[in-house]
């Protein structure tokens, strides 16, 4: 079966083997189903990466802030 990624449509290929295009909107696709299956569907960064990237932002933006109070002489 051959698999066009444009419609995201699977077809049977009466050839077999070679390029075929797509019945529905003509894309020619060598790709076959077991191909497209086995690629990665989801490459996506984890919520928790995110999360701990917010966290270390937000502490070196606090520590900037007690370094500029520290220079300007109100802490300490």
């Amino acid at each position: 079966m051959a698999w066009c990624e444009r419609c995201e449509a699977a077809w049977d290929d009466a050839a077999g083997s070679g390029p075929s295009p797509c019945p529905r909107c003509g894309t020619v696709t060598t790709a076959d189903v077991d191909e497209v299956e086995a690629a990665p569907e989801d490459s996506r960064v984890p919520w928790h990466l995110k999360l701990l990237l917010v966290a270390l932002v937000a502490y070196l933006g606090w520590r900037a802030v007690q370094g500029v109070l520290l220079l300007l002489g109100t802490i300490g």
